[in-house]
């Protein structure tokens, strides 16, 4: 029995690592936006910091549909079914395809969300800014979540794990080259957002 235990938590940790250090990555990649958009002045952080709040929500909602797709891929991997597999992945697209549309939607016109936050109009034109490069990046985020269920799905999560850290290791560079770093500046979110999509 014990040694049925330590089998198990050795392959629990296998895959739960390489998925920490991606989600690490992953929340990582707004704090840059955040830490790097302060330079820029207390009106330009703000419009940085929520509109980066809303991107995320808007993303987690619409990607997290396509978590589904880890379990159902484990599943037809252990039962050895790789054409079942496939075609699993090949419906999910075209539900990443509606999703993309939505996210896009919603990123471009964010009305109900700067609504409920009630902010100056100087800061809420720099959200807007933030959001409308940050939709660039949905359908390649979309094409990323499935990759990353079949991955994690099949037992090799650190596939995921490389790209997200590849993402980060490009997003600071990125960043120091497409924000400006001086007060004022009218681009200075949407080239965040531009080094979001790039990363």
């Amino acid at each position: 029995m014990r040694f049925r235990f330590g089998t198990t938590l050795r392959d629990i940790l296998h895959l739960a690592w390489p998925v920490l250090i991606s989600q690490l990555a992953v929340m990582a990649n707004g704090i840059i936006d955040t830490v790097m958009a302060g330079r820029l002045g207390a009106v330009e952080l703000a419009g940085v910091g929520i509109g980066s709040a809303i991107a995320l929500t808007i993303y987690v909602t619409c990607s997290g549909v396509l978590l589904a797709l880890t379990p159902l891929i484990a599943h037809l991997h252990g039962a050895e079914k790789p054409a079942a597999v496939g075609e699993e992945v090949r419906q999910s697209l075209w539900v990443a395809l509606g999703l993309s549309v939505i996210a896009i939607a919603l990123l471009r016109f964010p009305e109900p969300f700067l609504a409920l936050s009630d902010i100056p109009p100087a800061v809420e034109e720099r959200a807007r800014a933030y959001l409308n490069a940050s939709s660039w990046a949905v359908p390649g985020l979309m094409l990323f979540r499935i990759f990353s269920g079949l991955s994690t799905g099949i037992g090799q999560p650190r596939a995921v794990m490389r790209f997200n850290l590849l993402g980060l290791v490009f997003k600071i560079p990125l960043n120091l080259l497409l924000i400006p770093y001086h007060r004022h500046c009218e681009l200075g979110e949407w080239l965040a957002g531009v080094a979001l999509v790039c990363a």
